[in-house]
């Protein structure tokens, strides 16, 4: 019996490493989307800057 219980500790302890692997990989990625996304709305904001500033300009000056 005694067998049985290491070879259930042991799954257990595994199915917890993969588990804890799993949430760790999970948060990296999270993070690494919240980068990328912060970054692509400064992108946008810069290039829709320059476009409103190209327009005002062609539309002689800021009202």
């Amino acid at each position: 019996m005694s067998d049985f219980n290491d070879k259930i500790n042991d799954a257990t302890d595994q199915a917890r490493d993969a588990a804890k692997d799993a949430a760790d990989k999970a948060e990296g990625m999270g993070d690494q989307m919240k980068d990328r996304l912060e970054h692509a709305g400064e992108d946008v904001k810069e290039k829709v800057g320059g476009f409103v500033d190209k327009m005002k300009e062609k539309l002689g000056g800021s009202k």
